[in-house]
């Protein structure tokens, strides 16, 4: 397996290198993790380290009152915003994988305990919710929407937290993911070592 461990990385310098990729900077990135674990603030924050572009696939993917952008639309999009050199790039969308993961020299899982994402999703809701934050294309989240519907993400993380570690368990092992630096971090406290970490350019 071509991974490691963050803690181990902390603690070995020597496996801080993996051919000839240096995790402390990493050149085109794509973070994953399941359901509010905090991929876009994590990749915020990691792009200004780095001094590179941010790209959130829910900002290309949503437009104004819910409407998500057809598939075509979407992978043109997507291909237009990874061409760049540098990038950080957060989502789970697994319509546009075969762009961005052969696009990519590096993945960081955010692999957080299910506890950990489940108390993120009911205060991210809650902020959402009654505090009517703008999400992207001017949405906002409803009280139906966030409680009583079947798209309501507090579900989504129930029914899918387990499925996406399973998958990106097997995904990672993949050949075709061979060329791919792959960070996991199984904590908000390791992740936030792990900006710390890294080198401004």
């Amino acid at each position: 397996m071509r991974q490691f461990e963050y803690s181990k990385f902390c603690g070995n310098a020597e496996i801080a290198t993996i051919g000839r990729m240096d995790v402390t900077q990493p050149k085109r990135v794509v973070v994953v993790g399941t359901g509010c674990s905090g991929k876009t603030t994590f990749s915020r924050a990691l792009a200004l380290k780095l001094q590179v572009q941010h790209i959130e696939l829910d900002a290309l993917y949503w437009k104004a009152d819910w409407t998500p952008t057809p598939k075509d639309d979407f992978r043109s999009l997507v291909k237009q915003v990874v061409a760049p050199e540098t990038w950080v790039m957060d989502g789970n969308f697994s319509v546009v994988r075969d762009i961005t993961w052969p696009r990519a020299t590096t993945l960081i899982w955010l692999n957080y305990p299910f506890r950990v994402v489940a108390w993120r999703a009911l205060g991210r809701t809650f902020r959402r919710v009654f505090g009517r934050q703008i999400l992207w294309s001017g949405n906002k989240e409803t009280f139906s929407l966030a409680f009583l519907s079947k798209d309501s993400v507090l579900w989504l993380v129930w029914k899918t937290h387990w499925q996406k570690k399973r998958e990106y368990s097997r995904l990672i092992e993949e050949p075709v993911n061979n060329h791919l630096q792959i960070v996991i971090i199984s904590s908000p406290a390791e992740a936030e070592s792990f900006l710390q970490s890294m080198n401004q350019k």
